[in-house]
């Protein structure tokens, strides 16, 4: 029975169990035969055999339809409905007119409306107007003269003082201790220090140098309330982090964040 197993193999194309002598020799395979038998395998060399004289037969040229240039086979794209399989288009035609269909089609410009007409008006009649009689320089009254300027000076408009520029208010936040955790509150305008940032600690924890264990994804806070997460940890007094905004997301520039940190 174990002699009748090895003298015998199964087809893998036509699952059919043969003797060994009905298959080919194969060195590279376990049992040194291909796993065809030899009737299966030659109609697949057949196949490939016919295959190629088709390829060796095809025309290596066609003509595009549409600008009418003899072009290589591989010019044209696949397309199985055809008799031989290609696009009757060359790639370049087939190419510009699929760039058309997306243009978007222009509208008609409607004519620009005609300009309006001004009528010219005529000019007013205006009454003659008498020439004044200059007065002596004898007669001049110089008081009054004053007095005049000055009652033109008092009926001339008022210049509106200018009002002061709103102090913006102070919101009342919060801002956690990174040693002991104590929280305290900030009456204090946010001034521009994003970059770089530096952890707070409170007066306690500096007194006795209270240093932060820290490792990657633990969050911090610095003096002004807002909020870390670490990314990378570079030394005992240096972290990269993002921040979290206003929106409560994170953002993805790293910072550099100052502190008294304790690496694991």
């Amino acid at each position: 029975m174990v002699m009748n197993q090895i003298n015998e193999k199964t087809c893998k194309r036509c699952h059919k169990i043969k003797p060994r002598d009905d298959f080919y020799e194969n060195k590279y395979s376990p049992d040194g035969r291909y796993a065809f038998c030899k009737i299966c395998f030659d109609q697949f060399a057949q196949k490939l055999k016919e295959k190629e004289e088709e390829k060796a037969s095809a025309p290596l040229t066609k003509t595009c339809e549409k600008c009418g240039k003899i072009r290589l086979i591989d010019a044209f794209d696949d397309r199985p409905d055809t008799p031989d399989t290609k696009d009757d288009w060359c790639k370049d035609c087939r190419q510009q007119q699929n760039n058309l269909k997306k243009q978007p089609a222009e509208k008609e410009k409607k004519p620009d409306p005609p300009a309006p007409t001004i009528k010219k008006s005529k000019p007013r009649d205006l009454p003659p107007q008498k020439d004044k009689i200059q007065e002596p320089a004898d007669n001049f009254d110089f008081i009054e003269y004053l007095l005049e300027n000055q009652a033109l000076e008092k009926n001339l408009p008022l210049k509106r003082p200018q009002r002061p520029k709103q102090i913006t208010k102070i919101k009342v936040r919060k801002r956690v201790c990174n040693g002991c955790g104590k929280t305290e509150e900030i009456d204090q305008v946010e001034k521009n220090t994003v970059i770089p940032a530096h952890a707070w600690f409170c007066d306690f924890c500096r007194q006795r140098e209270a240093k932060r264990r820290v490792r990657k994804g633990v969050t911090i806070q610095d003096y002004w309330g807002r909020e870390f997460k670490i990314k990378k940890i570079i030394n005992n007094h240096l972290v990269m982090g993002i921040l979290k905004n206003k929106y409560g997301k994170w953002e993805k520039r790293p910072l550099k964040i100052y502190g008294n940190w304790e690496t694991p």
